[in-house]
This record gives structure tokens, C-alpha cells and sequence, in this order.
């Protein structure tokens, strides 16, 4: 629930971001998702959400990464 309820809080805060009707299923996935996983693969927007303005990957200690080479090199360390 504090996931869902802080990043719905961003998206409403935020006079700028233009909310999308899939943004409910990404707020979803993050809300099962950043709890109970060591890393978490998103779009930019979900990212700095979720790193920058909710600062949720801190409470969590969730890897959150947006950017194909940081998400490579997440999955070559896990391959080792």
C-alpha cells in the first residue's frame, strides 16, 4: 500500500506529469514489485519517480535502473 499511495501522490502532485491510463498498471507493478525484488527494471519516468521524487528505492533497497547499459550490466553481474 505505501508504495501505490506515494507514487499515485507524486503523479497528482505534479502539475507536469501527464498521467496515462497505463500508468495505474506501472504503479501496480512497482507497488508488488520494489518491496520484495533486489532490482527493478523501468521506464525513465517510473524511475525518477520512484528513485528522485518518492525516494522509495532507498526504503527498500531495491536497484532501480531505467538505462540499457546499467540494466546489461545489472544482468551480467547476476549471470556470474
Amino acid at each position: 500500500i505505501n508504495v501505490g499511495a506515494r507514487l499515485h501522490t507524486e503523479f497528482r502532485y505534479d502539475k507536469n506529469m501527464r498521467f496515462q491510463p497505463n500508468d495505474l498498471r506501472d504503479i501496480s507493478h512497482a507497488s508488488w514489485a520494489l518491496p520484495y525484488c533486489h532490482y527493478y527494471f523501468t521506464e525513465r519516468k517510473f524511475a525518477d519517480l520512484i528513485c528522485n521524487k518518492a525516494k522509495i528505492d532507498s526504503i527498500y533497497g531495491t536497484d532501480v535502473s531505467w538505462k540499457e547499459k546499467d540494466v546489461m550490466d545489472t544482468l551480467g553481474r547476476l549471470q556470474k
